[in-house]
């Protein structure tokens, strides 16, 4: 108990409303209470709640009702809870915010709350978890308070750390979550909305289904906004397991703003289907392990709509024998990069890697991929190459319809195993199911080089091509074996003919291609 002037007390000092403090003031003393020298804020001390390590049970159980109370009655009376620093061991249930508006939840940065219950939220905020059509909660600010599970929740679906349900217009930041089954969680059941919140400077750690996942199966998400989010598995000593780092659905007219999702063994990066309007600024994605065959890196479904300004992939493995895609999209995806890199660090014996990819055979709807300045790894060698497409079934009916629409890519073979035909202002792709593909750039100069590859076995159906600006190049390449692979020009005569695995450039004149070197 503290019993003593004001004047001797420090930053250092933990006070309850059982301290005796005085006010000495032109040399009379008086002594006041902890209301009137704090103001606007209460702390779990001030309710029975204890800080520290290795608690018995009792003594955990004892901490999340008086931490509850503490939550109900600092409210009530219109004060904010301020959790001094220091870890808080919870047992028994969960913490909940309910539908108290307006609720502020204040830690120092250093402030954690350690769950030591399976199978069941940290923290929760709004209607109770599977209400629809609830009350909304408004205005609620959640800052600087870490949220730790005691062991991993492998299996465990109600473990997500952070469980909101029919949020609006709140806050919630500088966190550090660890060992939850989902890190962030929206509460999925319909009629629950996640409407114009924010999430910044957060990290979410050892997580065994996603660090964020936002499935609202609602329209009318709109307008939250994520910033400065670290999501790890590990390291490069190891990586833990899990679904993959973001999955959201329904979600709108949302932005994410630095996002960093490393070092995991996962399905996927990101994945969002029925989603429109999201803007990504500056996405990473290092160090994971992606094992899910035909799956892809940042998956777009179901007429789902996003810009990415600036793409890292970096040091990812592709595991043995799957056929991946940094791009995927069905249903309707659309999609536009702008600015990017793309170093893979090592596809396992078997692995394919694709640009774009198709997450569905034969891919369904139509789905349009928009590249700018993305650029591949020049490494060479089929570990670090990267082809074009794979697995996306282009439309014939001809300009407006198209798939799958390609800009600017540079250091990659186009490729592909269905495609059929696209038309873009700045490029025209033209291809058979056989998988022989081409390429024609309209600005193409003599220093660049486009590609028309053979992958399968004939027959090859007819291929045929726009009519070009003087100086345009076309490299064709054969390498799938079988019967020879023969170019002929409009008048149908054979300029170029490749009888064994090999390649060879071609030239528009202005008035007819002519082969201007190469070997086969």
């Amino acid at each position: 108990m503290t019993d003593r002037p004001l004047t001797q007390l420090t930053h250092a000092d933990t006070l309850s409303a059982e301290d005796r403090l005085y006010l000495v003031q032109d040399g009379q003393s008086r002594q006041v209470s902890l209301e009137q020298v704090r103001g606007g804020y209460v702390t779990p001390q001030d309710f029975g709640v204890v800080a520290g390590e290795d608690m018995p049970s009792e003594r955990r159980r004892s901490n999340l009702a008086n931490f509850q109370d503490c939550i109900e009655r600092g409210f009530d009376e219109g004060k904010s809870i301020v959790i001094p620093p220091g870890r808080y061991e919870i047992e028994g249930g969960f913490l909940d915010l309910g539908q108290r508006s307006g609720i502020r939840l204040i830690g120092s940065g250093r402030s954690s709350i350690h769950q030591f219950s399976d199978d069941t939220p940290i923290l929760h905020v709004g209607p109770p978890h599977g209400s629809s059509n609830d009350k909304s909660v408004l205005l609620v600010r959640v800052d600087g308070v870490n949220l730790r599970y005691a062991n991993p929740q492998e299996g465990k679906s109600r473990s997500r750390a952070l469980e909101l349900t029919n949020v609006w217009n709140s806050m919630f930041r500088n966190m550090d979550i660890n060992n939850a089954f989902d890190g962030i969680h929206k509460d999925e059941t319909p009629g629950n909305w996640l409407f114009s919140v924010e999430f910044a400077n957060i990290r979410v750690r050892n997580f065994s289904r996603n660090g964020i996942r936002m499935m609202t199966y609602e329209a009318g998400s709109t307008g939250s906004v994520f910033t400065n989010i670290y999501l790890t598995n590990g390291g490069s000593a190891g990586r833990r397991q899990c679904e993959g780092h973001i999955a959201g659905t329904d979600l709108a007219e949302g932005a994410f703003n630095q996002l960093n999702l490393e070092w995991a063994e996962c399905d996927y990066a990101l994945r969002f289907a029925t989603c429109r309007n999201l803007a990504f600024n500056s996405v990473h994605v290092e160090g994971n392990r992606f094992w899910m065959d035909d799956g892809a890196m940042l998956r777009f479904e179901y007429s789902c709509g996003a810009v990415i300004n600036g793409l890292t992939i970096y040091r990812n493995t592709i595991g043995e024998g799957r056929r991946f895609g940094i791009i995927g999209v069905d249903y309707g995806g659309e999609v536009v990069v702008n600015g990017g890199w793309a170093a893979i660090g090592r596809k396992e014996d078997g692995a394919s890697l694709a640009l774009v990819k198709g997450m569905s055979r034969p891919i369904n709807g139509y789905n349009n991929v928009y590249l700018r300045n993305f650029k591949g790894a020049e490494a060479a060698g089929d570990e670090h190459r990267i082809e074009m497409i794979e697995d996306v079934e282009l439309p014939t009916e001809g300009p407006g319809q198209a798939t799958s629409v390609i800009r600017e890519f540079n250091s990659a073979k186009a490729s592909g195993d269905d495609l059929t035909r696209v038309a873009d202002r700045d490029f025209d792709y033209f291809a058979d199911r056989a998988g022989n593909v081409v390429l024609f750039d309209a600005d193409l100069s003599e220093d660049r080089a486009i590609t028309l590859q053979a992958r399968a076995a004939p027959p090859y159906q007819e291929v045929a091509s726009p009519v070009l600006p003087a100086g345009c190049r076309v490299r064709i390449v054969r390498s799938a074996g079988g019967a020879g692979l023969a170019v002929r020009n409009h008048d149908g005569e054979e300029i170029a003919a490749l009888a064994q695995d090999g390649w060879r450039d071609l030239m528009f004149d202005g008035a007819d291609w002519i082969a201007v070197g190469g070997a086969s």
